[in-house]
């Protein structure tokens, strides 16, 4: 049994532009991503400010839906980066008895493109499908920003 957390809902990249000072002490405008589950564009919205309370409406880049359905990590992990995992859920048509090959993107939290390539296939190989890894990148994204259903 592996020690992974899988996340499904609706996810959005939000991409804001702020002010970070860099190493030599200037201030410098950056843009970052975040991706964060909502129910709608507006939602996505509101909560942005709300992460970032000194943001101005210009601030906001993008908000755009994401093409990932999940976002999985290990339970104790310290990897700060994200990849974007494309695979393909494998289930036998039993009238044709071919198989049908459904897409599936995810995002990943890991340190290495190996590390996320693990741990899908980690979370994947307990489903009832067969499936197949077919492309790793890393995504943009700099932080997950999940829903508090506590606050």
């Amino acid at each position: 049994m592996h020690n992974n957390k899988t996340i499904t809902a609706t996810w959005f990249e939000v991409a804001i532009k702020v002010e970070r000072a860099q190493d030599d002490g200037s201030a410098k405008f950056v843009k970052e991503t975040y991706c964060l589950d909502a129910m709608s564009f507006t939602e996505a919205e509101t909560r942005i400010y709300k992460e970032f309370p000194s943001l101005e409406s210009s601030s906001i880049l993008t908000i755009k839906r994401a093409q990932y359905s999940e976002f999985i990590s290990a339970q104790d992990s310290t990897a700060e980066k994200y990849w974007r995992v494309k695979s393909k859920l494998i289930e036998l048509n039993e009238k044709t008895s071919k198989p049908k090959k459904t897409p599936l993107q995810v995002l990943v939290c890991a340190d290495t493109n190996s590390d996320a390539y693990r741990i899908v296939s980690e979370v994947f190989s307990e489903g009832m499908y067969d499936f197949e890894i077919s492309d790793i990148n890393e995504s943009p994204v700099i932080d997950v920003l999940r829903y508090d259903h506590e606050a």
